[in-house]
């Protein structure tokens, strides 16, 4: 039997003026592949090809044909190269003034319809329109179209003194800090888990995917963004607990793949990890918590939002018939009660951040303050550059690295 072979198109072989296509054929003047004769009467080779015709027609004429039988030809083709471009710039014209008044007609029928609407935008939309538009949706322009949020959470200042007046313009793009936080130790008597930490990275990694997953404009679709939090995290969810940084980021990723109505870019999932360790790292080394209560304080208002505005569910119209899986699914909907539990759990860690987590920062800042004097109101950045001290967890590290060093010179294998 024979077999059919696909040929590639390569530098070689491909038509010079489409460069979509098999050339077929060459050019008798300059040699230039080219597919059909619409590629032939191109633009670029308008020159080329105009002159071919040119010659053709001189070697047809009669032997005894004069210059003025010749200047007559020559004046017909140039009347008739004219009569093609004023044709064809009439129908360029004419399909401007149809896209105007189609656009024009559009603004009327969409005038006084709320566009956040999409059932009523879509009952509004002629049949072409809706075809269009399903044909770009289907389409890689979407993507395009749309541009890629940059979270706040990605600013890092390198230099060892935080420039406050930089610091304090990045602020105004991060989430408004919640006030009045509560002392851990007045809240539990117990002392706080080792899983505390890791539960913690498990909701900032929920936190992250979600926000990238909304393009940052989580604000305006509250109810689902708090499902999608709430789902993703198996801690706020089921109140799991995690004892290990990866254990608690691949549940997250886990999660992302197996709800069958979240549809995740394998980009996001790839950037979570790395999202939530610049949320841990913080803006500066003497900020390492801002971020993270940044997260905590937005999570807090979000689901405290979700409890005051109208739950999504309405009467399914033809836009959603249409788009299905552009439609959150409404029994993935969190109720109120899981809410305010979230929203408690919240307020939890938001203590835990501020009394427990880097508690060396305490401890540093308390030596400070006996050794300079100072009152408990100075920060502990200002006495660490007073007394040129450099911040302790810098200490802790370069301790445990040389003692790892030390451990591993002497053929031990330190277990950490």
């Amino acid at each position: 039997m024979a077999t059919a072979s696909i040929l590639e198109l390569t530098d070689e072989n491909i038509c010079k003026m489409c460069e979509n296509a098999l050339g077929k054929y060459t050019c008798p003047k300059c040699n230039i592949l080219y597919c059909s004769l619409a590629c032939y009467q191109n633009e670029s080779h308008l020159e080329c090809s105009e002159q071919f015709y040119r010659d053709c027609v001189m070697d047809n004429l009669p032997p005894g044909a004069n210059n003025e039988s010749n200047a007559k030809m020559l004046e017909i083709l140039a009347r008739m190269h004219e009569e093609n471009e004023a044709a064809q710039e009439k129908e360029q014209l004419d399909s401007d003034d149809e896209s105007i008044d189609d656009y024009l007609d559009l603004a009327d029928r969409l005038a006084g319809i709320d566009l956040d609407d999409t059932e009523k935008v879509w009952e509004h939309l002629t049949d072409r329109e809706k075809k269009d538009f399903e044909k770009f949706v289907c389409s890689e322009d979407v993507v395009k179209l749309v541009k890629a949020w940059k979270p706040w959470w990605m600013y890092h200042c390198k230099n060892k003194v935080l420039d406050i007046e930089e610091f304090e313009k990045i602020k105004k793009d991060c989430p408004k800090i919640k006030e009045g936080v509560a002392n851990f130790y007045d809240i539990s008597k117990k002392p706080p888990s080792d899983s505390i930490q890791y539960n913690l990275i498990n909701i900032l990694a929920s936190y992250a995917f979600t926000l990238r997953y909304f393009n940052g404009e989580y604000q305006d679709f509250v109810p689902e963004a708090v499902a999608c939090i709430s789902k993703i995290s198996l801690n706020l969810n089921k109140n799991v607990n995690y004892n290990t940084f990866d254990d608690a980021i691949e549940s997250v990723e886990l999660q992302c793949s197996i709800l069958d109505w979240l549809y995740p870019d394998g980009e996001n999932i790839k950037l979570m990890k790395e999202d939530v360790r610049s949320i841990m790292q913080g803006p500066h080394s003497t900020e390492r918590k801002f971020y993270i209560t940044c997260c905590l304080s937005d999570l807090f208002e979000l689901f405290g939002k979700a409890l005051r505005v109208n739950s999504c569910k309405d009467k399914k119209g033809q836009f959603s018939k249409a788009f299905p899986q552009l439609r959150f699914p409404e029994s993935e909907l969190e109720d109120k009660a899981s809410i305010k539990r979230s929203i408690k759990k919240f307020e939890f860690l938001l203590s835990y951040v501020k009394d427990v987590l880097n508690i060396l920062d305490k401890l540093q800042w308390l030596a400070c303050v006996c050794i300079t004097g100072a009152t408990r109101t100075y920060p502990t950045a200002t006495l660490e550059v007073i007394l040129d001290l450099p911040p302790l967890h810098i200490v802790v590290e370069r301790v445990a690295n040389m003692a790892i060093y030390r451990l591993t010179r002497a053929g031990t294998s330190p277990h950490f």
